[in-house]
Formats: C-alpha cells, structure tokens, sequence
C-alpha cells in the first residue's frame, strides 16, 4: 500500500549505481486504511496466527482523541496487559504503542486488540520475536523482515492490475471482453459479473494506478513473500510516444507488459516492509510470443529462427530487465536468475521446429549474459522437454503446475535432484463455464452448465487441500513454492473473497503463505482494517471482516463494505505534490474542471468542452472535444463521461480505451422526464439533483431510470462511499453510498460554498477563493491548501484547480498522511508547510541545454536530483544539500540528451517530486 511522508521515492535509483538500504524505517508508516471512530469494548480480532516456540513482544501504531484512552490484547483470550494508555497528540499521528511480551509455545493463536475506552484510532499490530523484557517500546519491535534464509522461498505469480477490476469497468453495463459473454454469445450483467468475480479489496481500484500496485505489494509483504513472479510478455504498440498512464496507452499481444511492471517496481520501492526485501523473477506465458509474431511479423513462430529469437529478445525479455534494477532480482544459491516459462500454448500447432528449443535458450542465455551479466537458471514446463528432449540436460529446473478444469492437482515435482512446489489457492471456475446469461446472483436459479464450480475441496477434516502442498513442500525441503491467483482474477472468487466452505476467515491465504514462509515467525505483521473478526457497537452491525462484507448483499448496487454499517475503516488524506501551473490552449479561460481517471475535462467561456491527460502531460496538450458539445456541467467516472447541455439535456459519452484525452464514441441523449440540474460521477454511479431539489441515482449505462433517495440538496457530488452536497438552507451534508438512508451535517466552518469529492477526499472552496480539504467520511478537520482558485476537480490519482482568471493548476496525489482522523471540527492543527512549503519547480519546460529547477525546503536537506528516460535509463543524479527556503539548482551535461520526454526526480527526507520534462 502506499507510503507517507517519510518515504524516499527510489524510482530507478539503483540503475544510477546508487544503494538501497535493507534496513526498514522506524518512523510511523500509513497504508491504505485504518480503523477508527471506536467505542468502549469494541474489538479486533486475527484468527489463527501461526506462532513458533520463543518470547514474542506486541506492539500496535495508533492514536487517541485524547489524553486517558486505554487499549488492551489478548492472546487465545489471556489479556496480556490491561489499561495500555494509547497517547494524543496534536497532530492526530500515529504512534507506537508497546502492549505486552508473551512467552509462547508452537501453535496457533486468536489475537484480539480491544478498546476498552474507544476514541482511538489502530492501523497496524506488530508481533515480533525478542529476548527483551523492556515494557517500552524498542528500536526494532516494529522492524519486519522477510525471510530467505528459513527453508523454501515463497513465490507469488502475476501481474498487479486487477484483472476483474478492469473489465468490469471496460464497459457501462456491459463489457468487451469475453468474459462478459455466455457460451451462447449472450451478455453477462455488470451485477451477474461483480457478484462471480467479487473483488478482492476493500476498495475499488482501477489498473495500473499507484494504490491498485500498493494494495498488492502490502499483502504480499504482510504474507512474507520473498519473489514475484512478474509476467513478462512484451510491451504496447505505441510505448515510444505514449505513457502507460495515457488513454491511448496500448498493450502488445500478451499480458503484463514491462511498462506495467514498472507499476510493480515502483511499488515495492515505495513500501517500507518489500523495499530493499521483496525480489522479482522473470514468469513468461509463451503463448504472447506466438500472436505477436503472426502480428508484427506475419509467420508462425519457428524457435530456431535467428530473427524469432531476436523479436522475442526485444519484445519483451530485453525490456524485463531493463526495467527491474539487479538488486531486485532474485538470485538462485548457485547465483543465477531463474527464468520460469509456462508453455501455455501447448494446444497450439507449431511448425516442425526440429528440436530447435535449446538453440532457443542458448540464445537467450548468451543474450542474458552479453548484455545484463547475468546467468540463468531456466525452469521450463513438461510441453518443452516433449518438443525438445535435449532440454533435461539444458535446463536447471522443471515447472509444477496443475489440471484446470478438474480438482486443481498440486505438485511438487523433482528435476536434477531440485524440489519444486506449486500451490492453486482456490477458485472458482470461469462464469462462462458455469452458467449462462439468464442466472440470477440473488436466488441462486438460472440455467446452469456446471454445479461443482469450486476448483478445489477439503480433505476429510475440512482442512483446505493446498495446505498439504505447503506441508510436504517445507518437508522435502523444496527450493521454493509458487503459489498462483494472488491478486484479483476473473476466473473467480479465491479463497480470501470466498463464501465457500473452504474459507473460515478472510486472511487464510495470507496466513496459511506467511506461516510456511517464515516458519520460525520472527516478525509479523496485521492490517488493523484487514481483521478476521470484529464486534462493534453499531446497531445492526452482524460482524465480519473487511476484505469479505463488501459483497455480502448481493442488491448492492456498489462496489465497497458499508462503512456506515461496518466496521468503521477510514483513510488518511493523501500527501500532494508541488502544485503546477498549466495553460489553457484556449482562447478564452475555462470556467469548470472535472477530473476523472485518465482524463481531464473543462467547459470554456464559449461552453465548448476542452481535454487533456490527467497528468498534464505534454504540456500543450489541452484540445477541444473532437465530439463537439456546448455543455453547462461535466461529470467524469471510470471510462465514462457525462453532460447537462446548453440546453438543458442530460448527455453521456464513453471514453474509449487507447484513444486520445479529448475523443469520446459521441454524445448520447439520456433525457428523461426528471430535469437534472447538477450531476456527479463516482467510478460506478452518476448521481443527480433535480430543478426541485430532489436527489437521484442511476447507473451508467443508463438501463435503468433514476431512483430517488430522500432528502434535498441544490448540489451534489460523490466518490465510491459517500454522496456529499449542499442543502437548500447552505448546510452541508454527506451521506453513504451504501445505505443511503441518512444525511449528516458536516461543519462547514469556512463556509464552503462549492465542493468536489473523489479518491476518499473532498474539497471545497469558500468565497475568498480559498481551497480545504477533508475525508470524504466526514470525520476530521478540514485541512488549508490554497487560494486563489474558484473551481476544483478531484480525480483518481489527480487534482485539477481553476484559478480566479481561468487557469487549470494541478496536483498529484500520492501516498498517505501518517495521520488519522477523529470527530472534530475547526482549523487544521497540522501546519501548513507541512504539506505545501517542500516542493520543485521547472523554471524552464520545454528545455534545450540546460535544466533550471527551484527547490523549496523547510529545512535544511540532502537530495538527489536524477534524470530518467521513459525506458528507466537513468541520465543525470546529483546529490545536493539544501537550505531551508527556495534554492535555485542549475543541472548541466544534458544537452546531449535527444529530443523527447524524460522524468525528473527530487527526493530527500522533506522531498518527493517526479516531474516529466521535455527535451527539444
């Protein structure tokens, strides 16, 4: 998940001969989410954690409203230590917090954290192995490790991008992909597809963004695994002149794209507990190989044709490894770096390649060395050895895998006296395999083509069949384990999202990984917000966990838990980049924004719609709407946008993928009798008032007509939990998306009089022009930003501002506060130069000889200031020492550099900036 203020983005670094250091920082670190707002007695609870024999110290991060909260654990129901006074602060930070020291034997243990006076706020539980008696908190009580040094290496396969995430919003209500479509070529409902594939986070998450890579990283370093297996299968048509961030980015033929496993890379630099820990091996799915040649070249793939073999070198193999640095590789004990290649185009017909699979790999082998150093360990699967026996006296290792469409068989198999292991976590089987387009999620009854649809089953005991694997594989002291179906997949619901009987607690797979990963368990690490157990004392609330309740009505008509029902789980606000001035590329100013995933949108004097990339990149780069359209009000959602024209009609477009910022598929009327005055899109709804005050809801496709909920407002906005807006009377109040049966007044004491809401956070401005923001749940202070802006645009990873004449600005969002909220109202108590005063201005972008920059500081700092180009190569680094105040930096040597797009880096213990700046 995503780091805080106290992290060094190290983006590339390492390709600059630049370390890493391994040690884990003990400042306080943030993820995603976090639990808070409690009341006396409530609890958390983590169901079977695996323990080996030793002393083990306890220690929790949180925060108290105020002075005299107390928390205790307990472990199997002992309370280790009662009355733990939890500390206030003015700023609302996490702390550490020392709970007790427990001498244990080899089990498993319930570990319940309960807040016997409420109003404090938990984010995460470190239990770690320790001799210490100290009942203080210690140096390395929160220090985590991963471990490579306890028997078999865990390995996890995949990409990070949320497979089932991204094509449920590949469409309104219907998607593009297959797997929207039944064996009779009938479409699949968005609510028949979200309750099969139901999503594994608790929040939605679109691909290839910061938080989908973050979420990712953070349960597997909470699961203690040591390597990904990141797919490798080549890159988009149009990486030269695009950015994986662009619309009109492209995938090639295949998979996870090195562009992508930047993503990947990026991430685990960013995490605290993967970064300098977690490794990256190469994973290929051949069958990418196969299109991409019949595509690019327009023949079958021949594996001992020399230009075969460079094409897949430069398609994707070369491009691997440039972009994962070598100190993120995983290296075998013999000192190679395994390459694991599933061939899963065994159903494929090849020419006779005469035995020309070793060729293949000598190949890549010499390339491998000539060009990166290195040696390679290949781990091929059984279809290789039939195509070319020659290979069991080639390769270094056989791949286990399983049989699909039956009970998943998991294995470990040997090869030259290595042990290999592979783990199927559980699943489903595909929608399209089970049942067709007339079944209904909420009875249960259609047509079904399948009943057993769970791919995996107990033993006789109830325990999960894959825990065997993870038992005989530790036993035989295999060389590693690779478990699949980690993140979000369409083929269906694993274990951890799963009603099935299999599953007794949402973390199960987390557990069941990180107890054979690290068998002596010297350091773990809970999610406060990923519990398997909770009690509260909301009304009406049955329990549950986070990563389970969100899907458990199956008449929700959203994607998220119930945070007005569920345990109550918030986020802190994001930290923000320097602010950054663009132009209009218009003659006159604009005079609204909105902001949306990809793309951002304004309405001109004239009325007529301008675009541009979220990321505002090139800079020059806003042009009118291709589809022209005089538009009084924008709303923009997931790949789709929306519009209430001059005259008055409500109008929807979609955002087609891999098209330019200002294309859409043309305006559609989706007038009905309701007169829509004001709209907002979150990523799955649009919400609505109309001329009468009355507010409405409906989905994007526009199927279905509005349906009203109670309440009048004059304004409205809306991310995935909460619909905030402006009542008649000036008030403003907010309300959840789930239940959507009460509206809160939110103090307002800057008087607001616009606002916008999106990636868990609201901003308002007030007549004076001046911008606040605060958690779109309503808890908390509204926090200062600017002024000087009069309209604001609030996107996913992006926030888009207006000034008084006109003139877009833009801010990044990214990582998180190590703050949390509480119910209070007022002034911010943070300063403000805590957030704005550190930043990096380009004083000259474009440039040509040199590069100007202005750094700005609250303290004195040592940075390094690093120039990539998009393919990760690193240009320039420059270590600085800065004074508190604006100092000017003046990079030379990069004239040499060709004409294009780069990334500038600035970053230091007060800095974090990546700015792109262009060469000319």
């Amino acid at each position: 998940m995503r780091i805080v203020n106290t992290y060094i983005t190290l983006t590339m670094m390492l390709l600059c001969t630049l370390s890493v250091s391994g040690q884990i920082s003990q400042q306080p670190y943030t993820n995603n989410w976090y639990v808070g707002n409690t009341s006396p007695g409530e609890w958390i609870q983590f169901k079977k954690v695996w323990l080996s024999e030793g002393n083990y110290r306890f220690t929790t991060q949180a925060v108290a409203s105020a002075e005299g909260k107390t928390v205790h654990l307990e472990i199997n129901n002992e309370i280790l230590q009662e009355n733990v006074t939890v500390p206030s602060n003015p700023g609302n930070a996490f702390g550490k917090i020392h709970l007790g020291h427990k001498s244990l034997q080899e089990g498993y243990y319930d570990i319940k954290l309960v807040f016997e006076t409420g109003d404090v706020n938990c984010d995460m539980i470190f239990i770690r192995k320790s001799e210490s008696l100290s009942h203080t908190v210690l140096d390395d009580d929160t220090k985590y490790e991963l471990n490579f040094t306890d028997g078999m290496h865990t390995f996890a396969t995949g990409g990070h991008a949320n497979n089932c995430t991204r094509e449920l919003l590949n469409g309104t209500d219907y998607g593009t992909d297959p797997v929207w479509k039944d064996p009779d070529g009938n479409n699949f409902s968005r609510k028949q597809v979200l309750s099969w594939n139901k999503q594994c986070m608790y929040n939605y998450n679109l691909p290839y963004t910061q938080e989908t890579t973050d979420i990712y990283i953070q349960e597997q370093a909470e699961a203690k695994v040591e390597v990904v297996f990141a797919h490798g299968r080549g890159e988009p048509d149009n990486l030269s002149t695009v950015q994986i961030t662009d619309r009109t980015y492209k995938t090639g033929p295949g998979g996870m794209p090195c562009a992508a496993l930047k993503f990947l890379v990026d991430g685990i630099q960013r995490n605290p507990y993967a970064r300098g820990q977690m490794k990256v091996a190469y994973f290929i799915d051949n069958a990418a190989f196969h299109v991409a040649i019949k595509k690019y070249l327009s023949e079958d793939l021949v594996w001992g044709n020399r230009e075969h073999q460079e094409f897949v070198w430069n398609y994707a193999i070369k491009k691997f490894y440039q972009t994962v640095p070598r100190e993120m590789l995983f290296f075998t004990q013999d000192g190679k770096v395994p390459m694991q290649w599933w061939s899963a185009n065994s159903h494929l017909t090849y020419p006779d390649c005469g035995y020309q699979l070793k060729e293949f790999f000598e190949f890549i082998a010499l390339k491998m060395k000539e060009e990166f150093d290195l040696d390679v360990a290949l781990i091929l699967g059984t279809t290789f050895f039939v195509r070319d026996p020659r290979l069991n006296d080639y390769a270094w290792g056989i791949q286990s895998w399983y049989s699909w469409r039956n009970d998943v068989r998991t294995e470990i198999r040997e090869f030259n006296g290595k042990k290999f292991a592979f783990a199927f976590n559980g699943g489903r089987m595909p929608m399209q395999d089970c049942f067709l387009n007339d079944w209904d999620p909420e009875t249960n009854q259609g047509t079904w083509r399948k009943d057993d649809v769970h791919i995996t089953s107990n033993d006789s005991d109830g325990t999960p069949r894959i825990r065997q694997v993870y038992v005989d594989g530790h036993a035989q002291q295999a060389e590693w384990i690779v478990h699949e179906g980690w993140g979000d997949w369409r083929e269906g619901s694993t274990w951890y999202r799963s009603h099935h009987s299999e599953y007794a607690f949402p973390n199960q797979y987390i557990a069941l990984v990180r107890e054979f990963a690290d068998r002596n368990s010297g350091s773990i690490l809970l999610e406060a917000e990923g519990c398997d157990e909770y009690y509260t004392t909301k009304p009406g609330n049955l329990g549950g966990a986070y990563r389970l309740n969100w899907y458990n009505d199956l008449d929700k008509e959203f994607w998220d838990a119930n945070l007005e029902a569920d345990i109550s789980i918030f986020r802190p606000l994001h930290h923000l980049s320097e602010i950054k001035k663009h132009g209009t590329s218009s003659d006159k100013p604009f005079t609204k924004i909105v902001t949306g995933w990809q793309d951002v949108w304004a309405i001109g004097d004239g009325k007529d719609i301008f675009c541009n990339e979220v990321d505002g990149y090139p800079v020059v780069a806003w042009r009118r709407a291709l589809k022209r359209l005089l538009a009084k009000d924008l709303a923009m959602g997931g790949r789709t946008v929306w519009a209430i024209d001059a005259q008055g009609t409500l109008m929807q477009a979609d955002l087609s993928n891999h098209q330019d910022c200002h294309t859409s598929s043309g305006w559609y009327n989706k007038q009905t009798g309701i007169k829509i005055v004001d709209i907002d899109a979150s990523q799955v709804m649009l919400w609505g008032v109309d001329q009468n005050n009355r507010v409405y809801y409906r989905d994007f496709a526009g199927l279905r007509d509005w349906t009203q909920v109670h309440g009048e407002l004059t304004s409205i906005t809306a991310d995935e939990s909460f619909i905030w807006g402006f009542t008649p009377s000036g008030d403003i109040v907010r309300m959840s998306t789930q239940n959507r049966s009460e509206w809160k007044k939110v103090d307002n004491p800057h008087k607001l009089i616009k606002l916008s809401a999106g990636n868990y956070e609201v901003w308002g401005i007030n007549a004076q022009n001046k911008v606040y923001r605060m958690s779109s749940s309503g808890l908390g202070e509204w926090q200062y930003v600017n002024e000087g802006f009069m309209e604001v645009g609030v996107g996913v990873d992006y926030v888009w501002l207006l000034d008084t004449k006109g003139v877009p600005y833009q801010y990044e969002m990214s990582g998180f506060q190590d703050i949390s909220v509480f119910n209070k109202t007022g002034s911010t108590a943070i300063p403000d130069n805590k957030f704005y005063g550190n930043s990096v201005i380009v004083k000259e972008n474009p440039f040509r000889e040199n590069l100007n920059i202005e750094i700005s500081s609250g303290d004195q700092d040592e940075v390094t200031v690093m120039i990539f180009g998009l393919d990760g190569r690193c240009y320039k680094a420059e270590k600085l020492t800065i004074q508190a105040g604006i100092n000017p930096v003046r990079l030379d040597g990069i004239s040499h550099l060709t004409k294009g797009m780069y990334i500038l880096t600035v970053t230091g213990n007060t800095q974090n900036s990546k700015t792109k700046i262009i060469k000319y």
